[in-house]
C-alpha cells in the first residue's frame, strides 16, 4: 500500500508475475483508476487473472520484479469460482461477508442471493451441503455484498443461470465500486 496520485486505486509497473517459482508475466503496466471498469478477454490459462490475484494478494502470485501500489485504504474484494466458504448456513456466509451499506441491509443482501440464483430455500441450508455450482454462486453473492472500492470477478458468470447472468450485468453496472470481470472469449 501506498501513495498513488490522485484518482488511482492500482498501479503496476514494470512487475514480474510469479508462480511457484516460474515466471509467469513480466513488465506489467497497469493502471485502475477510480470508476473505471475493466474486463480482461482471452483463452483459458492465458493468464487474464494473473494481476488480479496479485491485486488481492492470493498466496499463490509472487511479485518478484518491478512496484505495485494499491492506494491506502483501499478495500478489495474477490471472487473466483474455485474459493472455498466457510462452514454454517448460506445466510450466515452471506450475512457474514456483508459490509458498508450492506452491513443492516438483509432484505438486500437476500435479494441479491435470490437474484444471483439462490433460491429461498437454501439460505438456511448447510454451505457444505450445496452443490460445487450453488456454492460458487454463494460465493459470488458474499464478494458483492462486501461492498469492497474494488471488486475483482474472476468468470463471475460461469455457473450462473440465464435470468443470474441478466442481475449480474444489471448490478455491476449499478455500483460506484468499478468492477473488473474477467471472462473467458464466448464460444461461437
Amino acid at each position: 500500500y501506498g501513495i498513488t496520485e490522485d484518482g488511482v486505486a492500482v498501479n503496476f509497473s514494470n512487475v514480474q508475475l510469479v508462480v511457484h517459482n516460474q515466471v509467469m508475466m513480466s513488465d506489467v503496466q497497469l493502471q485502475i483508476r477510480d470508476g473505471e471498469r475493466w474486463g480482461f478477454v482471452s483463452y483459458h490459462g492465458e493468464g487474464k487473472s494473473l494481476p488480479l490475484r496479485a491485486i488481492a494478494a492470493q498466496s499463490d502470485v509472487e511479485v518478484r520484479e518491478g512496484i505495485v501500489v494499491l492506494r491506502r485504504g483501499l478495500t478489495v474484494s474477490w471472487f473466483t469460482h474455485r474459493m472455498a466458504l466457510e462452514e454454517g448456513t448460506v445466510r450466515e456466509c452471506i450475512t457474514k461477508s456483508a459490509h458498508g451499506r450492506y452491513a443492516n441491509a438483509r432484505e438486500e443482501v437476500e435479494m441479491i442471493a435470490a437474484g444471483l440464483g439462490v433460491e429461498v430455500r437454501e439460505m438456511d441450508m448447510q454451505v457444505t451441503s450445496l452443490s460445487a455450482t450453488t456454492q460458487s454462486v454463494v460465493a459470488l453473492a458474499c464478494a458483492f455484498v462486501a461492498d469492497a472500492d474494488l471488486l475483482l470477478l474472476v468468470e463471475p458468470s460461469l455457473f450462473l443461470s440465464a435470468s443470474g447472468t441478466q442481475f449480474l450485468h444489471n448490478h455491476l453496472c449499478s455500483l460506484q465500486a468499478p468492477p473488473m470481470p474477467v471472462a473467458p472469449p464466448p464460444l461461437f
